[in-house]
């Protein structure tokens, strides 16, 4: 079969999630197609990450009617069973107007308002509806009364085998490193602290210099608040910056670390903590409802701190810098998890699973609503939460 997922090539997790779920499904014979719609989402078009399964729909348009239309025709042109709109607004508002053989189907993309709008939007016409954390599940079931009959779960998955590679040298020098080395803490992700926490990390690493805590800290990612995480840190010479990097050179920095920080303050899922477990490394994160404390086992995977809570953070790297052998165990179970848990394969499997039952299953759907009725998604309206801080939605959401 045939699935249009909408995403824009560019670095982040959405494209990621396309990836991966193309090559997971590749196997059982599913094609995985990713149109950008409209032309304020093309210009956010990455030549760096596009590539064949890439397509522009509309891309001069700016109308979003007009966007619609065309990616309706776009999707007969192209023979899609199957059309996952994602945040795509014109993607979303032609849900009502599809052709009869276009099945959509929502993936929740985080644990916010505007996410769960997105995937309740036209939900009568929207046979099932994928949540990728236990938190996302519940909060549909129980706050936005999404049938338990359209709810199914699948965790996401990562190209686990790329950091095989990465897992076994770190076994391999685990023995040779010193016990008194510093330890090695990263943090990989959008530098954008409304979201991910990250004017925590001065106060971290302040509290691990008053414990005498020898360590180095690798800041993985750019983003609209580095400049001001910049001068937090001042000239901190543990401190080293690498910027946005391609995707194949993520295994092998993340074998440079020890010790994964996500300081977010809400996270949808977190690909850069699975890619982390992945590679042997140790997350100290967040506590997340029902996200990373379903991700990361307390005492076996990982640590898992209140939001917010610098010093709980720094006492989990603490006792790893002082307990190498309790650093090197919890990183090979974190790696035996995200492979057991949280690979490719499994995604691959499971959605394939239940994409072909839902073809088996699905009744078909009643004609397509007239054009004449159409109206953007609601979705995507602002609401009086645009004035509320967003480190205020962060900690409600925890």
């Amino acid at each position: 079969g045939r699935i249009a997922y909408c995403t824009v090539p560019k670095i982040g997790g959405t494209f990621n999630y396309f990836r991966n779920l193309r090559k997971g499904l590749r196997p059982f014979g599913w094609h995985v197609l990713a149109p950008t719609v409209g032309k304020k989402l093309n210009a956010l078009w990455d030549d760096a990450y596009a590539d064949e399964d890439c397509r522009r729909v509309a891309a001069d348009a700016i109308d979003e009617r007009t966007q619609a239309e065309a990616l309706a025709a776009w999707l007969v042109e192209q023979q899609i069973d199957f059309l996952i709109p994602m945040s795509t607004p014109a993607a979303v508002s032609v849900v009502p107007h599809l052709p009869t053989r276009v099945t959509p189907i929502y993936r929740c993309s985080n644990i916010t308002r505007h996410a769960y709008d997105i995937v309740t939007e036209h939900i009568e016409y929207v046979p099932k509806v994928i949540a990728t954390s236990q938190r996302q599940y519940d909060d549909l079931a129980r706050a936005r009364h999404v049938p338990l009959s359209k709810l199914v779960l699948i965790p996401h998955g990562t190209d686990t085998a790329s950091f095989t590679e990465t897992f076994e040298a770190r076994v391999s020098e685990e023995g040779r490193t010193h016990s008194v080395s510093p330890i090695r803490l990263g943090y990989l992700g959008r530098i954008l602290d409304s979201a991910k926490g990250v004017m925590l990390l001065p106060p971290i690493v302040e509290n691990l210099d008053r414990r005498r805590v020898e360590y180095t800290l690798t800041i993985i990612g750019d983003g609209p608040d580095r400049e001001r995480l910049a001068r937090q840190f001042g000239d901190n010479p543990r401190v080293r910056w690498l910027g946005n990097q391609p995707n194949e050179r993520i295994p092998g920095l993340l074998g440079e670390i020890d010790v994964l920080l996500m300081p977010s303050r809400f996270e949808g899922f977190g690909f850069s903590l699975i890619e982390a477990m992945a590679s042997g490394a140790v997350p100290v994160v967040s506590r997340i409802r029902g996200v990373t404390d379903w991700i990361v086992e307390e005492n076996s995977t990982g640590f898992v701190c209140p939001i917010g809570d610098a010093t709980e953070f720094a006492d989990r790297i603490a006792r790893l810098a002082d307990d190498r052998s309790l650093l090197g165990s919890m990183g090979k179970e974190a790696h035996r998890q995200a492979i057991e848990r949280f690979s490719v394969e499994r995604l691959g499997r499971d959605y394939n699973r239940c994409l072909s039952e839902w073809r088996r299953s699905i009744e078909p759907r009643k004609e397509p609503a007239a054009w004449s009725t159409y109206r953007p998604a609601r979705g995507f309206e602002p609401t009086f939460r645009q004035w509320i801080p967003e480190s205020w939605k962060g900690l409600l959401r925890g």
